[in-house]
């Protein structure tokens, strides 16, 4: 009699997904995650060796005696769970509990037929050196918390236990020291010298009533009298008497005009820390409820697998969408689009895409939850791989009648006009960027055609009081930016490290 294979997966769900196209001979199971840990009651690991000792998780003990019960009955027993450092662990953890007499690790990176019957044609062993990656980790953390945390709680003096972690508290100092920055701030009161000119240079009845604007660049004044220029110009009195100057003496002569065009690249494919960004901006989540719907997605067969820190899509992806975009009448860049992701970046797998990218909508109702974080996945992948958005710059330096010391003052005045959307016909902009956060310094004005030693007549100048700020608060978008940036953490723990915080960190 032939012994049937049995695959086991993390989740139930997964396994249900993976059932219905696997074939005859074949049982499909799941662990539901972790089913060994260390003690809850004691430390389970010590000195010298710092071996762990691990023991099966309390609401886990059904699942492991049901799993060796099937474990017993099967031929060939393959591990099926996630592809990251835990999951390689959990596949470990199973092994050691299980004992299969034949087994094979198998790695997906979708929940697709394709992706599992191509890992079951390609099995390996346990990579041992991932386990203990994870396994280290986890021993550090159990250090941490059974070490530091009473610490912590008896120098706070609270009346309340407050618990330390290798991540979390690493991740509350980058709030403490953002909390610093803010209190220590020191207001700066600044100037700026603007000069309006009418779009209609001509002046001419009937013309269009828009202006354009110039800004005075006081750098070269600064560099005249062998100064370094200040990062903000904080002598009032002096601007106040060259605003009075121009407006007495209104002319100005073009110096230099340099019009090109400039691109702006579609943002690269979502990876785990870009995405819980993103939907935090755009539609308000938190990273710990980002990842749980996440993870349902791929676990549905909806998107690839969420936790990931690549930046690119596999070959056959990026056929896939370069097909898509052809058949939808839209425009190509002539190579698909690639980035260089960071040195730390492990990149074992490609960034989160839709598994398939001709489903559009994930289930019936457009704004659910997961169908909200699958549209934002879908648009990301898909405006990934359009052309650039394509506008004419322009620079012009203008010279004042208005001379100091017998040089002439230079305004700089930009504009921008698009002239080809691109990518942002699909995407306005980059959903991980916070909102109000501004793109570059270019006006999106244009300005009128003005050629080298054109003169003009400006309207009245005005001199504009501004403030510098101290640094905003980090929001939680904000803190995954800045752990990813550090290099604090990886991504499989950003949500849970946030959550931590959350029961004590108020920045909500």
């Amino acid at each position: 009699m032939t012994l049937m294979n049995l695959l086991i997966v993390e989740s139930p769900t997964k396994a249900k997904k993976i059932e219905k196209f696997i074939g005859p001979g074949w049982m499909v199971t799941a662990s539901a995650g972790h089913i060994r840990d260390l003690p809850s009651n004691e430390m389970g690991v010590s000195a010298p060796d710092f071996q762990p000792e691990y023991v099966v998780l309390p609401d886990k003990v059904k699942t492991v005696a049901w799993l060796r019960k099937l474990v017993k009955d099967a031929g060939t027993v393959y591990l099926g769970t996630d592809l990251d450092r835990e999951g390689e662990a959990i596949a470990w953890h199973l092994l050691q509990a299980l004992k299969p007499k034949k087994y094979w690790r198998v790695t997906f990176n979708e929940i697709t037929k394709k992706a599992i019957l191509d890992a079951i044609k390609s099995p390996r062993e346990i990579d041992i050196n991932r386990v203990k990656a994870q396994e280290t980790r986890r021993v550090l953390d159990r250090i941490f918390g059974y070490y530091v945390s009473p610490w912590l709680t008896k120098i706070a003096g609270i009346g309340r236990s407050l618990s330390s972690g290798r991540v979390q508290s690493s991740a509350l100092l980058l709030i403490v020291l953002r909390e610093r920055a803010i209190r220590d701030h020191v207001q700066i009161e600044h100037y700026r010298l603007d000069v309006k000119f009418h779009m209609n240079l001509s002046g001419a009845p009937g013309g269009s009533s828009k202006t354009w604007t110039a800004t005075w660049e006081y750098g070269p004044l600064f560099k005249m009298l062998e100064q370094e220029p200040p990062a903000h110009f904080t002598d009032k009195a002096f601007i106040d008497r060259l605003a009075m100057a121009i407006q007495q003496q209104r002319g100005f002569t073009v110096q230099k005009v340099v019009t090109r065009k400039t691109y702006r690249k579609p943002p690269p494919p979502f990876t785990t820390s870009t995405l819980q960004q993103a939907a935090s901006s755009r539609l308000k989540m938190n990273p710990d409820e980002t990842m749980k719907l996440a993870q349902s997605l791929f676990d549905s067969g909806a998107i690839t697998y969420h936790r990931t820190d690549s930046l690119n899509l596999s070959d056959e992806a990026l056929a896939a969408i370069r097909d898509f975009l052809t058949s939808s009448g839209q425009a190509i860049p002539d190579s698909p689009n690639t980035w260089e992701s960071k040195e730390s970046a492990q990149e074992a797998h490609e960034a989160i895409r839709p598994s398939d990218i001709e489903m559009r909508q994930f289930g019936d109702d457009p704004y659910s939850p997961d169908a909200q974080l699958y549209r934002l996945i879908w648009m990301r992948a898909v405006a990934s791989q359009m052309n650039p958005a394509v506008y004419d710059s322009t620079k012009a330096v203008l010279l004042s009648d208005v001379a100091l010391k017998g040089h002439q003052q230079p305004f700089l005045a930009k504009g921008r006009v698009l002239l080809d959307p691109g990518w942002m016909a699909l995407t306005k902009g980059d959903e991980t960027e916070e909102e109000g956060t501004v793109q570059d310094n270019e006006s999106t004005a244009p300005l009128p055609a003005l050629v080298d030693g054109q003169r003009l007549t400006a309207l009245l100048p005005s001199v504009e009081t501004q403030k510098t700020q101290p640094p905003a608060r980090l929001s939680l978008a904000g803190l995954v930016k800045e752990m990813e940036r550090l290099g604090i953490g990886r991504p499989a723990t950003y949500a849970a490290t946030q959550a931590v915080l959350e029961k004590g960190a108020t920045w909500k």
